[in-house]
């Protein structure tokens, strides 16, 4: 058997060892900055802080290349911040660490754009990272809180910083806590795409849902989600109502004696969590009714006494902070002591396709029932 040759090993061993220490010289080699800038997003007003650190002797130089230009422009050299700069920037220097960290005080839209941090006072490496300004990073939706007339169109609006991600709209049935799709993936989900409809403005990051006829099966809560349904989300409360309905009671006889009670009804249907309130109205002041509440209907009661030998020609109005309509009840005494006194009524009122003619009474008392 022969042996291998002793000295042809050994020639082996000196270049592998040659390429491990090359190996290991590479591996070793570091940059001079040794805390680079990092992209990031401030909400216009408040303060940025860039960091940037190096292990050399000689300061660092920071640059800023506006948004919308090529070109850089010098914010700190030679230790000291550059004319036009003066004032909202200025650089914390720690000299143990080698840190020159930009501080923008109250950053406002212009600032945005690409900061460049340059080793050796602009002769070494650079780093730079972008400055994105905006009015927040939080995902909005507007309104929070909402009441909408059965029939009448309505409009979410969904702001979100992440301009270029899809947003996902959920809505919360009243009959149940489970979220349903109602736009997912830049379309309409089956069930909503008749009388719902999506707007988008990509631009500003604002996504609208409109609801062109509301019912009152819309109530509910409705959900924006944004980052393509994976990001922020945030609620807005809906409540629909019905149309405002109004109608009177009292006892009348052919000769009054004294006074007469008549109460006045104002009602509207509503379908959520929030019921709507019900405000009565007199020559123009307020008036407090008493109001009963169920699961889906809001009564206000108001009594009336009439004198007798009195006139009633000023109407009472009832309206709803959920309706864009007012109920009117107009009472009048035309028969005093035995003389008439002429009276002319009014046509008969129309709104939002609910109509009520007057209603004449042929005794001492008659009303007239008008919704506007």
């Amino acid at each position: 058997m022969q042996m291998p040759d002793r000295q042809s090993h050994l020639n082996v061993l000196p270049a592998a060892s040659v390429v491990i220490a090359i190996l290991l010289q590479t591996d070793f080699v570091s940059s001079t900055l040794v805390v680079v800038p990092s992209d990031t997003v401030a909400i216009v007003g408040s303060n940025t802080q860039l960091y940037c650190s190096t292990n050399l002797p000689a300061p660092v130089q920071w640059q800023h290349i506006p948004r919308g230009s090529k070109f850089p422009t010098d914010v700190y050299l030679h230790s000291t911040v550059v004319n036009g700069y003066v004032g909202r920037f200025h650089v914390q220097v720690e000299n143990k660490t080698g840190a020159y960290n930009l501080v923008i005080n109250n950053t406002q839209f212009e600032d945005a754009g690409v900061f460049r941090c340059l080793d050796n006072q602009g002769q070494g490496e650079q780093q730079d990272a972008k400055l994105n300004v905006t009015e927040s990073t939080e995902l909005r939706l507007t309104p929070t809180f909402a009441e909408v007339q059965e029939g009448e169109s309505f409009q979410f609006t969904c702001k979100t910083y992440y301009k270029d991600e899809a947003i996902r709209w959920q809505r919360i049935p009243m009959e149940n806590n489970f979220p349903v799709d109602v736009y997912l993936d830049d379309l309409l989900v089956d069930g909503y795409d008749a009388r719902y409809e999506v707007i988008k403005e990509v631009n500003a990051g604002i996504n609208k849902l409109i609801i062109k006829r509301a019912e009152l099966r819309d109530s509910g809560v409705f959900r924006c989600i944004d980052r393509s349904g994976h990001g922020q989300q945030v609620d807005s409360q809906l409540t629909v109502v019905g149309p405002l309905k109004c109608h009177s009671s009292f006892n009348a006889s052919c000769e009054l004696e004294g006074r007469e009670n008549v109460t006045l009804t104002c009602s509207v249907n509503f379908a959520g969590k929030t019921p709507p309130t019900i405000e009565w109205k007199h020559e123009g002041e307020k008036i407090l009714g008493a109001t009963s509440i169920s699961s889906n209907e809001v009564q206000s009661y108001l009594k009336v006494q009439i004198n007798q030998g009195s006139s009633y020609s000023s109407p009472y109005s009832c309206s709803s902070n959920a309706s864009n309509s007012a109920c009117t009840i107009r009472i009048h005494n035309c028969t005093v002591s035995g003389e008439s006194t002429e009276t002319r009524l009014p046509a008969s009122a129309t709104s939002g396709g609910l109509s009520i003619s007057a209603i004449v009474v042929p005794i001492v008392i008659f009303i007239i029932i008008k919704v506007v």
